[in-house]
């Protein structure tokens, strides 16, 4: 089964896919325009042949709804829709922020930040933590 992870921000959106058990991030791509957004997201659908879509949904204290998951359920819906993709939702409160910290214990080097995709990263955060509660 090949599962495609979304970190969805307000401006680009992390990818990360899984073939298995491994989770390895993607490009991340623009989602400020959402006609563009579906359409690249459309086709990275149809290149890596997905079977699931998990997207991050961080919620608040309690579990609490926040604007954030409200905007991102909305995204979700429309992802639905326009493409006819089936998806689960992961709650992923601070993976953006886990993903920069696993980056600054893995690199010494600032410059290297410039390359990093932290949606991405933090997209593969999401698929682990998927994989992780499926076995």
């Amino acid at each position: 089964m090949t599962i495609l992870a979304l970190d969805i921000g307000s401006s680009r959106t992390g990818l990360a896919i899984s073939h298995g058990v491994i989770a390895e991030p993607l490009s991340s791509i623009d989602c400020r325009r959402q006609e563009s957004f579906l359409a690249e997201l459309k086709k990275v659908i149809g290149v890596q042949k997905i079977d699931k879509i998990i997207i991050g949904l961080p919620l608040g204290k309690d579990s609490a709804e926040t604007a954030e998951s409200k905007r991102i359920r909305q995204v979700a819906l429309q992802i639905g829709e326009h493409l006819g993709a089936a998806y689960e939702f992961v709650e992923e409160s601070y993976s953006t922020v886990e993903a920069v910290r696993r980056f600054g214990q893995e690199s010494g080097k600032r410059n290297e930040l410039r390359k990093f995709d932290k949606d991405s990263e933090a997209a593969k955060i999401i698929l682990e933590q998927y994989l992780n509660q499926t076995e």
